[in-house]
């Protein structure tokens, strides 16, 4: 369980954006209204992947500060953030933090999937699996198999530094697991929740968003 934020624009610095995200670690809508205090990470893309991850609470954190610094540094023209609330029983480490990397692409996931006995799927988070047969498959392909397995949520974040691509999709909580876009100065931003002041859409549930490098928004349902 998580938040999310996903960034597509001209090269710019992020830190404000990263500053009013790292609030959402103490203050975001969470289940048990506790926060989102498990882990964070901040992955972008400056001549190949920069990815800093840390299991620990991103509002306390110096390292998410540095973090921040750094990529207004390198002002990223595609940045992925995320703010972690571990599952019940999962391990609170590094590995266990978001955005997960295979290849040139970042993933993220809010959300639980089990077996239909709410077994584990396995020894691997199943964050991890659900991105490793996304990029077997496709992410249409991944959401169809994972929607045969008992699960909370599907929503999630990808991209590959060319696209954005957000989806949600859940069974329970549909105040919690949300998502929301706003284009504002030739940008792009995907988030759980509205955290900026600019005119919010949000996802609708099945409903996947895929943001193109122009900067435009398409939009489709998985039914």
């Amino acid at each position: 369980m998580c938040r999310m934020l996903a960034f597509m624009g001209p090269p710019c610095s992020p830190e404000d954006l990263l500053t009013k995200f790292q609030r959402l670690a103490l203050y975001g809508n969470s289940i048990d209204g506790v926060g989102h205090r498990d882990g964070w990470g901040i992955g972008y893309y400056s001549h190949g992947i920069v990815l800093t991850k840390k299991a620990e609470c991103a509002a306390e954190s110096t390292k998410y500060t540095e973090a921040a610094l750094e990529a207004a540094q390198k002002a990223p023209h595609v940045l992925m953030a995320h703010l972690r609330k571990a599952s019940p029983n999962t391990p609170v480490t590094d590995e266990e933090v978001h955005p997960f990397q295979i290849d040139h692409y970042l993933f993220c996931h809010n959300g639980s999937i089990t077996q239909r006995d709410g077994q584990p799927l396995g020894k691997t988070l199943d964050s991890v699996l659900f991105f490793r047969k996304l990029r077997e498959t496709s992410l249409i392909e991944a959401v169809a198999f994972f929607r045969d397995f008992k699960y909370t949520s599907l929503t999630c974040l990808l991209t590959d530094g060319v696209k954005i691509w957000a989806y949600r999709e859940c069974t329970e909580r549909e105040d919690y697991y949300t998502l929301y876009y706003c284009t504002r100065q030739d940008s792009v931003i995907v988030c759980s929740e509205p955290i900026l002041d600019c005119r919010w859409v949000p996802v609708d549930n099945r409903q996947l968003i895929t943001v193109l490098p122009d900067h435009s928004v398409l939009t489709e349902m998985l039914t």
